[in-house]
């Protein structure tokens, strides 16, 4: 086991300090807290002389926190003893990872928590500590319903929520017997097939850095013969974009497939239009069966071979042996399994993020 220098034992017991005046609350706690800035401030500077000596477990400790991260994303806590032995940055990152609130972060405050305890990063413990105190919590909520995800959290007075999707308005009836209109407020009711897809991509789904959605109508209720047009904005990185319709007939069209060998990479920020009719583009208009449809968005920073491997035919779209066209099930199976593979798969950062737009398509 790698020895963790004096110093840096000190920076982790500042950083505890720190934390438990952030989220105990306490008076003698928030009292402590600008001293233990201050120390933090100049130890963490002096310890990363010290720290030569932990360099070969780096790798080890940030895939460990990304492992725990997708617990966490998923509802499953761990304690801080199910991370394994100390490893890379010692005490300090072993205190950082063993937080609760990590995954809850914007991606710029993980980096910020977790380059604490990595040697060869600088870390602001100012900013560490402005992140930790906007952190909320965000715990599973077991419930038996079919395609629902519920997790408590806490409102901005610090009052219990629930927050997620159910699929329909009886199941919300249902939490409505057990809980007030006040925890309920954050509940969506999301149909099928959006309520699988929002579940296949959970941890996706909670990025910062998501591709956005949005009808060109701004209606999210189309009427038969009405537009179906509709915007995509890319996220701020280089993504591979998969971009997938899935239809009231229950029928699955891949609306972005490759015209390659290699899936086209879009630029940051960059938008899209579909359906509008316009510069060729073809006219997406909302026809029969009446029903809840979605569209589903997905960004990754490399191509996802399970869904790449679906696409068969001139035009690219999903089919199961080459020739049976996939059912919504059965897509939305290998969805959750490509989408998960991704994140188990990064070691760092998160390599892919989603979001899902479910409309309603009336008569």
């Amino acid at each position: 086991m790698v020895r963790v220098s004096r110093v840096l034992m000190r920076v982790a017991q500042c950083l505890v300090v720190a934390l438990a005046a952030s989220f105990a609350g306490s008076t003698a706690a928030l009292a402590q807290q600008p001293d233990a800035v201050r120390e933090i401030n100049g130890l963490v500077n002096e310890a990363f002389g010290e720290l030569s000596h932990v360099r070969d477990t780096i790798y080890k400790t940030r895939r460990q926190l990304s492992e725990w991260e997708a617990d966490l994303a998923r509802g499953a806590v761990q304690p801080a003893s199910n991370l394994g032995a100390s490893v890379s940055g010692g005490a300090v990152a072993q205190q950082i990872a063993a937080h609760p609130m990590i995954s809850n972060a914007t991606r710029d405050c993980q980096d910020e928590l977790r380059a604490l305890g990595m040697p060869d990063q600088f870390a602001d413990p100012v900013r560490a500590l402005a992140c930790a105190r906007n952190l909320s919590p965000r715990i599973r909520f077991p419930v038996e319903m079919e395609c629902a995800s519920l997790f408590w959290t806490t409102g901005a007075s610090g009052q219990l929520r629930l927050t997620g999707h159910v699929q329909s308005g009886k199941d919300r009836q249902a939490l409505s017997k057990r809980f007030s209109p006040e925890i309920l407020a954050t509940v969506k009711e999301v149909p099928y097939p959006a309520c699988a897809a929002v579940t296949a991509l959970e941890i996706p789904m909670t990025s910062d850095l998501k591709p956005e959605v949005r009808m060109l109508s701004n209606q999210t209720r189309i009427p038969f013969n009405e537009s179906l047009a509709f915007e995509v904005m890319t996220p701020d990185f280089y993504a591979f974009l998969y971009l997938v319709y899935l239809q009231a007939d229950g029928s699955v069209v891949n609306l972005l497939p490759k015209r390659g060998l290699m899936r086209a990479q879009h630029a940051p920020n960059t938008q899209l239009l579909f359906g509008d009719g316009r510069d060729g583009r073809r006219t997406f208009t909302a026809t029969a069966p009446a029903g809840a449809e979605a569209i589903v968005a997905l960004a990754s920073r490399s191509p996802i071979d399970l869904l790449d491997d679906l696409e068969h035919g001139a035009a690219g779209q999903y089919a199961q042996n080459g020739s049976q066209p996939l059912t919504q099930p059965q897509f939305l199976k290998i969805l959750d399994l490509a989408a998960n593979q991704t994140v188990q798969n990064s070691t760092e950062r998160r390599e892919i993020s989603a979001e899902v737009l479910y409309l309603n398509v009336i008569p």
